[in-house]
């Protein structure tokens, strides 16, 4: 391995994961994380694309294909772990020398607006954005137990969770995967202190501790976050009266290492908000021609500071599209502020639906709508409708009464 080598790493959550990873960090390599479930093809474009030399995943057909294809070595990591491969090797004492502004991980997004693009994260984007999460929200410390169900190939578990916690000296316990039962009973085994999650696990930790036939002891808690969209301000309240654990809702995204904002423990807490910029970030909302938005009004957000990715891998022109010529990356999520500088998600760009002039939201109708009695859950979709030759948002509302599902078309 040299320095600047693709090191691709597709494994669930555990120990073999960090000592891969932190291994390649030391030797100057380049950390590509892969979801374990991947099939074939996935693992080929991943590999191709980054042009990764070595890929650590659990033995399979498919990987081991995949490698072949792109001319990559696919090194089995089994439930055992790297041990056994540990001992066939010489150690090294050995640190590659890097820079702060050199590319630490490339983590690729979702690719819903086209194929996959890989966010260059360099390591003063990792280091910063972990020492600002552990200092100013999560106050981590040695005797911090951080429950790791997040995956850590996705950059909340892998900053927030894995690099919090290890360079802050504290415990990092996991699971391979998420399962509320489990996690239950591992947060009680292990004393979790730090809890960290997305909103449906909230929601399922509440069913499982209400089907349980012993309330779980989960006294040890004394922070939980929650990232990757709105937690319903119904699902906080009820785990915060239930387990007696403050809930700090925040916003980021792989571009931006990831967090751009939070509700600050020190500061008010707002159900349903990103809360304000963390330190080292600014934020504001943008009208689409790039102009800023007046008070009150809908717009874009966008981010700019010491989090922002280096770029996408391979593709100027997308970041170009991505970071305009001041610095500031536009997310493609819409939002409003309040008058105490509060961000709150409305909804993404391309679900903005435009009826004659009118903007309408998906998210903010269907928010609005499961937040009123006694609906339960929304399914919203676009169709074509004569009237206007553009699109209708339609709804299906499921109700307590188990009835079935009632449907109805609002004009938009």
């Amino acid at each position: 391995m040299a320095a600047g080598d693709r090191v691709a790493l597709m494994l669930p959550n555990l120990p073999a994961f960090p000592v891969i990873y932190y291994g390649a960090l030391r030797l100057g390599a380049i950390v590509v994380p892969m979801n374990p479930l991947f099939k074939r093809r996935e693992i080929e474009f991943y590999l191709q694309d980054a042009q990764a030399k070595l890929i650590f995943a659990m033995p399979g057909e498919e990987v081991t294909a995949a490698a072949e294809a792109t001319g990559a070595t696919h090194v089995p990591v089994g439930l055992e772990g790297v041990g056994h491969l540990l001992a066939e090797m010489d150690p090294t004492a050995e640190i590659a020398e890097r820079a702060g502004s050199d590319t630490a991980v490339i983590l690729y997004t979702s690719g819903t607006t086209g194929r996959p693009k890989g966010a260059e994260l360099s390591h003063d984007n990792l280091e910063t954005n972990q020492h600002k999460t552990a200092a100013n929200l999560l106050h981590l410390s040695t005797e911090d137990m951080v429950m790791g169900c997040l995956p850590l190939f996705h950059v909340f578990g892998m900053t927030c969770g894995m690099n919090a916690a290890f360079a802050n000296g504290s415990t990092l316990t996991m699971i391979p995967r998420f399962d509320p039962a489990k996690a239950l009973e591992v947060i009680e085994r292990d004393k979790v202190t730090v809890f960290e999650g997305v909103p449906t696990m909230y929601g399922a930790l509440l069913a499982a501790a209400a089907a349980a036939e012993t309330e779980p002891d989960l006294s040890s808690l004394r922070t939980s976050v929650c990232g990757g969209s709105s937690l319903p301000v119904e699902v906080l309240r009820k785990f915060e009266e239930h387990f007696g654990c403050v809930i700090l809702e925040g916003y980021g995204l792989s571009e931006t290492s990831p967090v751009a904002s939070f509700n600050h423990p020190d500061k008010e807490r707002k159900a349903g908000s990103i809360g304000t910029p963390i330190e080292g970030v600014e934020m504001k909302l943008a009208q689409l021609d790039g102009s800023d938005t007046t008070e009150g009004e809908i717009g874009e957000i966008c981010i700019r500071g010491e989090n922002i990715m280096t770029g996408y891998w391979g593709r100027e022109d997308a970041t170009a599209d991505a970071i305009d010529d001041d610095g500031w990356f536009h997310s493609g999520d819409l939002g409003t502020k309040d008058d105490d500088g509060y961000y709150f998600v409305v909804d993404r760009m391309k679900d903005m639906i435009n009826r004659g002039g009118l903007n309408v939201y998906p998210a903010r109708s269907k928010k609005s709508s499961t937040s009123t009695p006694p609906s339960r859950r929304w399914l919203s979709w676009v169709a074509p409708t004569p009237s206007w030759a553009k699109k209708s948002l339609r709804m299906s509302c499921s109700l307590r009464t188990r009835r079935p599902p009632v449907k109805r078309s609002v004009p938009t």
